[in-house]
């Protein structure tokens, strides 16, 4: 299941078209994904760095969080564990199958708690008449991005977060061409490009909080009751005859990139439009955050990027 999710979200670093935010992004410290103890920074954890303690409730949400990441690796490792060794010929003792039984019993136990928790949170409400958005996805989401359960608080710097910083955390900002972020076939001048993990570099966002937003976004294109979907549908549109402006590595075969001027791939079509729903996505859990800071009103329609 990871490396599909990974191979997705690789396939989501496409250029854009230069009307994003073209703003580098700002690094924060976050007590997620949700050990309170564990400070993410960029794609490396430290411990013993949090800032101030969150509230109790913030602090719940992120150890019920914290369980269900530990129990599922931990039940996916045994169970790859466990295959590699029949898969060897070898036999699966009883005792070794209950208990992963028991560790998947326990993740189910997670996730109830974690879903509970979320239904106290003001962001529940919005969750609740959002179709595609689940409970697990947003609260785990949440526990990633902040440390006192508000989206949109810099706790850091201990003031409002802006868009772009949220964004930056997440992946979805645009880079310079230029940027050593900047995606190697992509490398044109005069357009902002989505940033991309290369090798020797360190990234400076948080790639399990990129991992969630598209984890929400996925059931939201699938479901086309959901307010995401015409999202989607309408980058496909955009990028129905869109061209190659540069060498393409993901549109051609291992080796040999999709040269300037060929067709866009069906697969890098869609990870345009699951890039958009992922960026919309994201601006209403930012937008929904401050409302309900501020008391605003509810927001009932989609961001369009």
């Amino acid at each position: 299941m990871a490396s599909i999710i990974d191979d997705n979200l690789r396939d989501h670093d496409e250029e854009e078209d230069g009307r994003g935010d073209h703003s580098m992004p700002v690094a924060e410290t976050i007590g997620a994904p949700s050990d309170p103890s564990l400070v993410e920074q960029g794609s490396k954890t430290k411990v013993g760095a949090a800032t101030e303690p969150p509230s109790s409730f913030a602090a719940l949400l992120n150890l019920h969080a914290y369980f269900l990441d530990q129990l599922e690796a931990l039940r996916i490792a045994s169970e790859n564990q466990l295959r590699a060794i029949q898969q060897a010929g070898g036999a699966a003792p009883v005792s070794t199958l209950e208990m992963i039984d028991s560790l998947s019993l326990l993740e189910s136990r997670a996730v109830l708690n974690l879903k509970r928790q979320l239904r106290k949170h003001p962001l529940s409400a919005w969750q609740r008449r959002t179709l595609g958005i689940g409970e697990k996805t947003l609260a785990r989401f949440i526990a990633v991005v902040s440390a006192n359960g508000d989206p949109s608080w810099n706790a850091k710097y201990e003031r409002q977060r802006t868009l772009a910083e949220l964004r930056a955390f997440c992946g979805m900002h645009v880079v310079g061409a230029d940027s050593d972020q900047a995606d190697g076939e992509d490398q044109i001048s005069s357009v902002g490009v989505a940033p991309r993990r290369r090798k020797g570099h360190v990234v400076n966002w948080s790639t399990t909080a990129k991992t969630r937003l598209f984890l929400m976004a996925e059931p939201c294109i699938k479901n086309r009751n959901s307010a995401y979907r015409p999202v989607y549908d309408a980058a496909r549109e955009k990028y129905a005859e869109a061209i190659h402006l540069a060498p393409c590595l993901r549109c051609g075969p291992k080796g040999k990139p999709a040269q300037v001027g060929s067709p866009l791939s069906d697969g890098h079509k869609h990870a345009r439009g699951i890039r958009m729903v992922m960026r919309a996505i994201l601006h209403d859990v930012y937008r929904e955050s401050l409302a309900v800071s501020s008391g605003a009103s509810e927001i009932t329609t989609p961001a369009s990027g």
